[in-house]
Parts: C-alpha cells; sequence; structure tokens
C-alpha cells in the first residue's frame, strides 16, 4: 500500500494561541517558533497512533490482491474508489478500527481518496502535544548548547496517546 497527501490539513491540532496561552508566552516574537514545535509534536502524536489528527484529504493505492484497509483513521468521507479500467461501486466495512473497501470489482491496482481526520481533536492528544510542545519551548535553550536531550522513560503523559494509538492485526 503507498500513501500520498493530497489537501494538505489547513488547521493544527493546536493553535499557536493556545499553546501560548498553556506556556503563559504574551510576547509575539516566538510564534513561528512555538507553531513549528506544535507541527512537529502534531506529527510525532500521528507517528505514534497511526491516526489523521486534523482534516486533510489522502489516496491510498493498493496492490491487487492487498486488503483495502484506509490508514490514518478517523475516515470522514470516501472520495473515489477506482482500479486500472475507471471508477468503482463499493462497500465499506469496519475491522479492528480500519474502513475495509470492498469494491464490485477489481482490475489491477485499486486507488481509493478519502477525507480523514477528527473534527475535534481528543483532549488527551490535545494535552500531549501541548506538554511536549512546553517542554520543547523550555528547552529551546540547550539545544543549542549540547546538552543531554536523550528522551528518559515513558512518562504519564505519553501514555496519553494509548488509547487512540492503533493495533495492527
Amino acid at each position: 500500500m503507498t500513501l500520498r497527501t493530497i489537501v494538505q490539513p489547513t488547521e493544527p491540532a493546536v493553535s499557536v494561541e493556545d499553546a501560548k496561552a498553556f506556556l503563559r508566552v504574551v510576547h509575539d516574537e516566538d510564534d513561528a517558533m512555538i507553531g513549528r514545535m506544535i507541527a512537529a509534536a502534531q506529527d510525532k502524536a500521528e507517528q505514534i497512533t497511526g491516526r489523521a489528527l486534523t482534516a486533510r484529504e489522502l489516496e491510498a493505492l493498493f496492490e491487487p490482491e492487498e486488503r483495502a484497509a484506509l490508514p490514518m483513521p478517523p475516515i470522514i468521507d470516501i472520495l473515489a474508489v477506482s482500479d486500472d479500467e475507471g471508477d468503482l461501486e463499493y462497500e465499506t466495512r469496519v475491522e479492528h478500527g480500519l474502513t475495509v473497501v470492498d469494491p464490485e470489482r477489481r482490475d489491477g491496482q485499486l486507488a481509493v481518496r478519502y477525507q480523514a481526520g477528527y473534527e475535534t481533536v481528543p483532549d488527551a492528544v490535545v494535552q500531549w502535544i501541548l506538554v511536549q510542545v512546553s517542554s520543547m519551548y523550555e528547552q529551546r535553550e540547550s539545544f543549542g548548547r549540547g546538552a543531554d536531550t536523550t528522551p528518559m522513560f515513558r512518562t504519564f503523559v505519553d501514555h496519553l496517546l494509548d488509547s487512540y494509538r492503533m493495533r495492527i492485526v
């Protein structure tokens, strides 16, 4: 399976304003840096959970015999299903938290275009992102001075993502 992003998310999981309030930052000089920290934390949360946190359009390409289980849930809408011969009628089912597309027929590679992401990012995930941003912001000076930035053991905060982690069966 090959996955590519067709339309990038337009909004981050956490706004710069919300992060600044969490950090108790009142000036605007660090807004761009805080935005990059939010993006980094969101990317990491999506890697850990296997979920799209904010709305985006994706295309998944499946080989002829491959099960068409759509990655990066939650699925908002399926926009198009096609194969080498054109558009297809299809049914969907949910297996182990993943939406599986069953086309009426299948000739060659299957392409599924869909929208994925939460309407509202879960509070536990938002909190995890805010804590990660806070940690990066507080340690931003240390990174340039060669401080030891080796991650410590998993903390309570890291476990906030556990219930959102996709389990591959």
